[in-house]
């Protein structure tokens, strides 16, 4: 099949291209270019998923746990936020108190 073979060729010349690039350091646009190309080539691949039923289905599924686990890792990271903040401006004037009175000189 001629895909396949234009496939190949497009992952191959990637692969050269960023060993080269690893080996001596330069950016060229025809590598902006192929790796174009390649993502190119991984939706076409979801387009072709996307024909099935079953596949589709499975793919929305995987979407919508994604976007779940997104908003998950969001709210853990502000709640992280909130009580650094917290700890900061409630906490932290407390300790300096008790640094002062020479409480953490005793636990030595």
């Amino acid at each position: 099949d001629v895909l396949r073979v234009i496939d190949l060729v497009v992952v191959s010349v990637d692969i050269l291209v960023t060993l080269l690039i690893l080996i001596m350091p330069v950016t060229l646009l025809p590598v902006i270019l192929a790796r174009i190309a390649r993502i190119m080539k991984v939706t076409r691949a979801f387009r072709m998923l996307s024909m099935f039923p079953e596949l589709n289905v499975l793919m929305r599924g995987m979407f919508l746990a994604c976007k779940t686990i997104m908003w998950g890792v969001f709210l853990l990271v502000a709640m992280l936020c909130f009580w650094s903040i917290f700890a900061t401006l409630f906490i932290h004037p407390i300790v300096q108190d008790l640094d002062r009175q020479g409480f953490w000189a005793s636990l030595d």
